[in-house]
């Protein structure tokens, strides 16, 4: 469960990124005054530094508009490019001045250069390994994300459970949950981030059936679970009911039925096509 400094820090990060994306929506534009802004000011000597810094906006996003429309470089060789600016070979296709600017735009980004870009990415692989670590704890079988690719699905979510759970929800209530997915970030409602993984959630269920999303770096205070079957939490929850034998001393008739974890053994198979398949069972003690 993360705490208020870094769910602060967290958003900061995110509203950064979502003025990037309408930065890089605006420089689009040919009619965008800042598009004719950027090429007039490099004719005239001026660093894309300095050009990002009159524009107000991230160097490297400034950087990739640049050589999209100025050096027509292909998209994917974009990320290529400004990741070989660090390193002190000379370009075939970039002068060295250009290369030098696009070394100090990435080194100046604190939030749009591809070297943040990596750092992100990596931060969301740790946060899985937590969430799949969790489950081994708790004895949860599922199939992660690769598994799933081997399949061929064309939905992948970090964790497919093989057994459903239960777990609590906000008010107290239990959620059956089918699946998982991971995000490395904070949740924030109303937000193009929300949009984005109400519709990825939605294929989730309409496949899967409900599931559950989880906020690591923590939960807006207006969130609520409003997503139909998709519960949102920013932890693992202790609270879990899995399939297996009802308790028998229940002291009050009222108290709802526990679901104690039992022993489990998943094991992998190969159908003739080299498809995989996971075999589940529960060892009685």
């Amino acid at each position: 469960m993360a705490g208020r400094a870094e769910y602060v820090l967290a958003k900061d990060r995110q509203n950064q990124q979502v003025v990037a994306r309408n930065h890089v929506r605006t420089l689009r534009k040919s009619s965008s005054p800042q598009v004719h802004v950027l090429f007039q000011m490099h004719k005239e000597r001026q660093s894309l530094v300095a050009i990002s810094r009159h524009l107000r906006m991230a160097p490297c996003i400034v950087a990739r508009v640049f050589l999209e429309f100025a050096n027509k470089v292909p998209k994917p060789n974009i990320y290529k490019a400004l990741l070989a600016s660090l390193e002190d070979e000379a370009s075939e296709l970039l002068s060295a001045r250009l290369q030098k600017e696009l070394r100090d735009c990435v080194v100046a980004d604190v939030h749009c250069s591809p070297l943040c870009d990596r750092v992100r990415r990596s931060e969301g692989d740790e946060y899985e390994h937590m969430m799949i670590l969790r489950l081994f704890q708790r004895n949860i079988p599922f199939e992660n994300e690769h598994m799933l690719r081997e399949r061929g699905l064309a939905k992948t979510p970090d964790a497919l459970l093989l057994v459903p759970i239960q777990v609590k929800s906000h008010d107290g209530s239990w959620h059956l949950v089918q699946w998982i997915d991971s995000k490395a970030m904070a949740h924030e409602a109303g937000t193009e981030n929300e949009a984005q993984h109400i519709a990825q959630a939605h294929a989730y269920v309409n496949r899967f059936g409900p599931g559950m999303l989880l906020y690591w770096m923590g939960m807006d205070s207006a969130a609520a679970s409003e997503i139909h079957d998709v519960l949102m939490l920013d932890h693992i929850p202790t609270d879990i009911r899995v399939p297996g034998e009802v308790s028998a001393s229940v002291p009050d008739q009222c108290a709802p039925a526990v679901f104690p974890i039992v022993n489990t053994t998943v094991r992998r198979e190969y159908t003739a096509d080299g498809l995989p398949c996971s075999h589940v069972s529960w060892l009685e003690e």
